[in-house]
């Protein structure tokens, strides 16, 4: 009896532990987490808040709200790099001390990307007591029109009185005790200028209730305070920026021709007399900029655009990086009236619109409910519901048909498919090949592959010396094998240049260096609104998508020039034949595959010279791979 018991115990806790251990594999929002048992596993993602001034303890937030990390030291080198706006993953262990939420400890931080926009809310000192809920925990508060910073004597003039010891000071907002308001000692507040008139304060909204540390005791709404942060997050109620503008060309309902252009006037407006820029969008593809007044842009519509009704939008940014949004409905006439489109035309519609377009497929199973295709103009995303059949018998360069509606997820834009069509497979793959050695960061380098161009489409770079994993802003190099779980990686220590392979890859060869990685352009921009192109922040998100190492990975530590190796291949194109020789030595093997990896033929040859039967092969271009013995040389050929 006592070993059934035993065993069903084990059981027990090992069910519990694999749930906990599953729960914390997903990201969940912060106002679940916030709320969560305590001792559960979690994943969050949010933007980071607050930063060292808080010491152990720092904020992160996101929509939904917001929570502690609690730092295994003040000084944690895992935490030394991160700053307020970086977003992160953070995984470990909930708990609560004195009804704050927090991560402790910490398992892992991972940083995602930074300079991102800090969750802020605005209130009035009328209405600021409102701040101080759950909601906003975590988040940063911006309360203005205050006359007043009291302690308990009453109103501080002056400056902020120094600490010299202890945590930090508490202080009430105009007197109010519903506006607590707490200065840590390692700010820079202490000693800092207290305005006079009217003025704002930001900052971060926490909690403390002594005793509550489960979350049963803390179910309330006692607690909360704001922290301050910095000198710098007190300001004077100056009058605020005024940014204005409206499209004042063409007007709403305009009718234009196909193959006209299309003057875009706007009247935009910044009462700072600071730079402004205006991004022109036509449906969700970027159009074109104007960085200086009178701030116009002029678009040419395609001949073929297919008729009906466009949104067109000009977003204005101001230089304090706030924007408005102003939309002119444009009905094009005498275009093309059928409802195939390409994908060109369908990235012009906006979300919601009904499409239909026809590509090349550049993914295949491996990318689960998202695929790729590409034509001639441009390449999307699809997304399907459910991976059965026709999808699990669709291979990378099968061509196909689908309808459906435009969506955006996380600035990637897909058409959300409601039918689909096989009309041909194995077509020829296209590739675009670019030299990662010439690729420096986030300038124009990175910007002439990493763009909504080439979504969708297979690329190959080329000279790649490294592999990295990016923490704390850093990019550590990664050598042996890439990892499981690890969701993007850096390449040639540039953290912009991202790699971001799917499961397949866990456990794959990491080459010697110089070597070539392949796959297809996508975009995940996470703190970008889900469903609108609304946000998403040009040439931001980018990443290259791995889908098989056998293909993807390419060593390129073998030479370089078939001409090194004395091999000759003819004719090239080809129709029904391909010879190939050498002058040095002997050839070994022949591999013929497609421009993704995938194995045509394998040849073993003993001599000098094969003939490679190549009738059968579709139209397109092939690599092949001829192993000698002194090395192995890769070459392309064009079969007619």
């Amino acid at each position: 009896m006592f070993h059934k018991m035993k065993k069903i115990l084990l059981i027990m806790l090992s069910v519990l532990g694999s749930v906990m251990f599953a729960n914390a594999q997903t990201a969940i929002d912060m106002a679940t987490a916030s709320t969560t048992q305590e001792g559960t596993a979690v994943r969050v993602r949010g933007v980071m808040t607050s930063g060292p001034e808080g010491g152990r303890v720092r904020f992160l937030a996101d929509r939904t709200g917001g929570l502690a990390a609690f730092l295994a030291s003040a000084t944690d080198p895992n935490w030394a790099n991160i700053n307020i706006g970086d977003s992160v993953e953070v995984v470990g262990t909930l708990k609560y001390f004195n009804c704050l939420p927090e991560i402790d400890p910490i398992t892992s931080v991972t940083v995602l990307a930074t300079n991102r926009t800090v969750p802020t809310y605005t209130f009035t000192a009328a209405n600021a007591s409102a701040a101080f809920a759950l909601r906003y925990l975590g988040s940063v508060v911006k309360i203005t029109d205050l006359t007043s910073i009291n302690n308990t004597a009453g109103p501080l003039v002056g400056t902020f009185p120094p600490q010299a010891s202890g945590s930090g000071v508490n202080y009430t907002l105009n007197g109010d005790a519903t506006l607590p308001y707490r200065v840590l000692r390692i700010s820079t507040i202490p000693g800092a200028v207290i305005p006079s008139g009217a003025f704002n304060i930001s900052g971060v909204v926490g909690r403390f209730v002594s005793g509550g540390n489960t979350a049963a005791a803390c179910t309330g709404t006692d607690g909360f305070q704001m922290i301050g942060r910095s000198a710098a997050d007190i300001t004077n109620n100056a009058a605020p920026t005024r940014l204005s503008g409206t499209i004042t060309s063409p007007r709403n309902d305009t009718s234009i021709a196909a193959g006209s252009t299309l003057d875009i006037m706007t009247d935009a407006y910044d009462s700072s007399s600071q730079a402004l820029t205006v991004n022109f969008f036509l449906g969700s593809r970027l159009i074109g900029s104007a960085s200086t007044s009178p701030y116009t842009y002029s678009y040419t519509f395609p001949a073929n655009t297919l008729n009906g009704s466009y949104a067109l939008r000009a977003v204005i940014t101001g230089a304090d990086l706030r924007t408005i949004s102003i939309t002119r409905n444009v009905t094009i006439t005498g275009g093309a009236t059928t409802a195939l489109m390409s994908i060109a035309q369908a990235k012009l519609r906006s979300v919601g619109d009904s499409v239909i377009i026809r590509g090349v497929m550049s993914t295949g199973v491996e990318s689960g409910n998202t695929r790729f295709i590409y034509d001639a103009s441009a390449g999307m995303a699809i997304f399907i519901r459910g991976n059965g059949a026709p999808w699990t018998n669709l291979n990378v360069g099968d061509s196909i048909e689908v309808g459906g509606r435009i969506t955006y997820f996380n600035c990637l834009v897909q058409v959300n498919v409601t039918r689909q069509t096989v009309l041909s497979v194995r077509r020829p793959i296209q590739v675009l090949t670019f030299d990662a050695s010439t690729i420096t960061g986030a300038n124009s380098t990175l910007g002439a592959v990493y763009n909504d161009d080439n979504l969708g489409k297979i690329i190959l770079l080329t000279n790649i010396n490294s592999v990295g994993t990016v923490n704390q802003g850093s990019v550590l190099p990664l050598t042996g094998n890439f990892l499981s779980g690890i969701n993007a990686y850096a390449l040639n220590g540039i953290a912009e240049l991202t790699f971001r392979p799917y499961a397949t890859f866990a456990g794959a060869t990491i080459p010697s260096a110089p070597f070539a990685l392949q796959g297809v352009l996508g975009r995940f921009s996470f703190n970008s609104p889900a469903d609108s192109p609304v946000g998403c922040v040009q040439g931001v998100g980018y990443q290259l998508i791995g889908r098989d190492p056998v293909g993807d990975i390419q060593p390129l530590s073998v030479k370089s020039s078939i001409a090194d190796l004395g091999v000759v291949v003819f004719p090239n194109p080809a129709v029904d034949y391909v010879t190939i020789n050498t002058s040095k030595g002997n050839i070994k093997s022949i591999v013929i595959s497609n421009m993704v990896g995938q194995l045509i033929q394998n040849v073993a040859v003993t001599g000098t010279q094969s003939h490679i039967d190549v009738a059968g092969l579709a139209a397109g271009s092939y690599l092949v791979s001829i192993s000698t013995d002194l090395g192995t040389a890769v070459s392309r050929i064009v079969k007619n």
